[in-house]
């Protein structure tokens, strides 16, 4: 029998979910580490460290621009920084957000700093609403009672804000930042936080509390005066004001970013939080997005033109899950002016997608329309102006979106990992990638516990999109499925437990290290001491909750680890599945740094469902030509494993086969 040949061992990819001895003869059963492209099955490339070590565990991350310079934004559970290659140096940058408490003496309003006029302050008097003992007493001793603090503003908005509750009496008491304008307030017999916002003409101005009614006597602690429009965590003060970081309360997949205009804005969906905003100033923090509404939450934030959009919204502490809120349009440079949905000045607004019940998860820009996920449905929300700004359609009835950031766009589509399905849809029609390939694998080999830590990426440097997913057993995303949307093939990757990733530019400052690079000097693809990618391009930057910030596909190894690498098919009946086979030798054709090795392994069984038994050989890349061996049975397998190489590809391989009898 002549030679048979399997061309374009990368043309199918690999199916796991078929009868294996049905496939076609150049299909995969099975594979790690390989990539198929233009045709080719590839070892994937690695990944190597970039910008050091970060300061923290990086949950998210976002790519932007500051003027020429590349940054990337990496957000972790309490703190966020921003990260650039200066002179071949990582500069990491906290950019957590910080309020400041521009009041002295803020919880002691016996403090000569705080004038009295019509009143007195008994200090520490009652246990305040952290459980201390601090506390004071304001007692009335004339009507108009003042405890104001005198402090020099800008023309800017502020909040000021304090702990009050009712003593004795029932008159007025009121709050102020300049002194004339007064926000009345209701006080009960329990401690409540109270505020006012005001943007003052420029100058000094008087800060505190005013009790109009002569006897009347109230609690106080912790006044707090901050600019912004947003009031934030109490931070105490005594003879000078304070900054501090307002950590955040972030957990694995809660972050979500969005970019506009090249503002970035960053949600952390906890409940405690408000959207955050960047200015691209590394002198500068995050900060409440300017005009969000007081006590509202979403679990996700994304721009659509130059709108931003709000996904399932908490307003206090009654949860909206099919709410969509919009905003105003945003001017060029800046971020909207406001969220108010009563005025009828604006074009913010908000809608109940209460259809089917199922909560919504996130949403993503799509062409000229924006896609609204909710957990097994799908909608289009497009602008048509006027009064009703946006109109609401549903596209897809039986898909959803699994969690936040799974969903990105190629190429006009969406790729959007669902709870049973991966599916490219365009807005109107959908189509499963996975379906009688590897879906019931994938759905099968995700962790329970752990799929909220699922997500999705994209790589257009080699066409491909990453469905990550922690594999049963794993805490953390050790796995991904890996779809080429030009070959439409897909393959399977090993993961350095990933928490996100994202595309976009990179420092072409970045340069590899000697002591960092581990592969040998004769094995590796890239310079001695130079880059380990392509400058000046864009690539996926990878967060690991092991604290470390990889670059997909810049390095031979796998952050100095030679890869386990493979592909196997089994089940291989030559269409004669009756006959017994003999195997003389397989001629793969496998290139990569000469002297290297790669495992090649022919093996048997007595039916396509059994475990192989397999006879193993070595290939030595640009010496070897045939791989000579006698195997019989009548199922064929045949395998191939990393041996020293630490990068090849396979184009194709004959098989020298030879028909025996039925037994």
């Amino acid at each position: 029998m002549p030679f048979i040949k399997i061309p374009n061992a990368g043309s199918v990819g690999v199916n796991k979910d078929l009868s294996k001895h049905e496939l076609p003869i150049n299909a995969w059963t099975d594979a790690n580490n390989v990539r198929f492209l233009d045709g080719y099955a590839y070892q994937f490339y690695g990944q190597g460290e970039v910008y050091n070590s970060p300061q923290v565990v990086p949950l998210h991350v976002i790519p932007v621009t500051i003027g020429s310079d590349r940054y990337w934004i990496y957000a972790g559970t309490s703190k966020v920084y921003c990260v650039t290659n200066t002179g071949g140096v990582a500069v990491h940058t906290n950019i957590t957000r910080q309020d400041t408490n521009l009041l002295t003496y803020s919880a002691d309003f016996s403090n000569a700093n705080w004038v009295k006029s019509n009143a007195t302050v008994t200090a520490n008097s009652t246990t305040d609403p952290n459980g201390g003992s601090t506390a004071d007493t304001l007692t009335a001793t004339s009507s108009n009672a003042t405890i104001y603090q005198t402090i020099t503003l800008s023309n800017v908005p502020y909040v000021f804000s304090i702990y009050l509750k009712r003593k004795t009496g029932t008159g007025t008491v009121s709050i102020t930042i300049d002194g004339t304008n007064l926000t009345n307030v209701t006080l009960t017999s329990s401690w409540v936080r109270f505020d006012t916002h005001l943007t003052p003409t420029a100058g000094s101005k008087t800060v505190g509390v005013k009790i109009n009614t002569n006897g009347d006597e109230v609690y106080a602690w912790g006044a707090q005066l901050e600019p912004g429009t947003i009031m934030g965590d109490y931070i105490p003060t005594t003879s000078t004001s304070v900054s501090a970081d307002q950590d955040y309360t972030a957990t694995q997949n809660s972050w979500t970013s969005t970019l506009l205009g090249g503002i970035p804005v960053l949600n952390p969906d906890n409940g405690n939080d408000y959207p955050q905003r960047w200015n691209l100033n590394t002198g500068s923090r995050l900060v409440n997005l300017e005009n969000w509404p007081e006590n509202v939450y979403c679990q996700s934030i994304r721009s659509y033109k130059n709108y931003l959009v709000a996904l399932n919204i908490t307003k206090g502490s009654s949860n909206y899950p099919f709410m969509v809120k919009w905003s105003n349009p945003a001017d060029p440079g800046s971020v909207p002016n406001s969220w108010d949905e009563t005025s009828p000045a604006n074009d913010a607004g908000e809608v109940d997608l209460s259809e089917g019940y199922d909560p919504i998860v996130d949403g993503l820009q799509l062409r000229d329309s924006f896609i609204i996920y909710k957990e097994s449905s799908v909608w289009r929300m497009d602008y048509v102006g006027g009064p009703f700004v946006f109109k609401f359609q549903k596209v897809l009835g039986t898909s959803g979106c699994l969690n936040r950031n799974c969903a990105v766009e190629i190429d006009g589509f969406h790729f959007v990992l669902t709870s049973s399905d991966i599916i490219v849809h365009d807005g109107q029609t959908s189509t499963s990638i996975l379906d009688k390939q590897t879906r019931r694998f994938v759905f099968q080999d995700m962790d329970v516990d752990n799929v909220d830590k699922a997500f999705v990426f994209k790589n257009p440097f080699v066409n491909e999109v990453y469905a990550c997913y922690a594999s049963i057993g794993s805490t953390y995303c050790d796995k991904a499925v890996v779809w080429n949307y030009v070959d439409k093939t897909v393959s399977f990757r090993d993961m350095p437990n990933v928490n996100h990733a994202a595309f976009g530019p990179v420092d072409d400052g970045l340069t590899g290290n000697w002591n960092q690079d581990s592969a040998p000097w004769d094995s590796d693809l890239t310079s001695w001491n130079g880059p380990d990618f392509t400058p000046s391009t864009a690539r996926a930057l990878m967060a690991s909750n092991d604290q470390y910030l990889y670059l997909l596909d810049s390095s031979a190894s796998f952050n100095g680890v030679l890869p386990s690498a493979y592909l196997e098919r089994v089940g291989l009946g030559f269409d004669a599945d009756d006959k017994i086979k003999l195997v003389k030798s397989v001629r793969p054709r496998i290139t990569g740094n000469v002297g290297d090795t790669v495992i090649v392994k022919i093996g048997y069984s007595s039916d396509p469902y059994a475990t192989p038994t397999y006879t193993s050989m070595t290939y030595t890349i640009g010496s070897t030509v045939s791989c000579d061996c006698l195997v019989a049975g009548r199922y064929i397998a045949v395998r191939y494993e990393t041996g020293t190489a630490y990068q090849w590809r396979l184009d194709s391989y004959d098989l020298d086969v030879e028909m025996a009898g039925n037994w």
